[in-house]
């Protein structure tokens, strides 16, 4: 892993060569909403704090998500 270059995607990749199944659909819906707000802050972009709530509970979920698919 270290000599990785991991991009989102070849994250994505790397997870179902490691466990043996690809994330949910579920699971990457919600680190696709937290990434574009975390790419807007960033960039430097202007994020209403009701917006980065939002994706802070999106990354929490998606942790739990995670470590369900891993756990099972």
């Amino acid at each position: 892993m270290n000599y990785q270059h991991l991009t989102r995607d070849g994250f994505k990749d790397i997870f179902k060569n490691v466990f043996g199944s690809p994330l949910s659909k579920e699971t990457i819906e919600k680190l696709e909403e937290a990434k574009k707000t975390r790419d807007r802050v960033i960039h430097g972009k202007s994020v209403p704090d009701n917006e980065l709530r939002e994706a802070i509970a999106n990354v929490l979920e998606y942790a739990e998500l995670l470590n369900k698919l891993i756990a099972a």
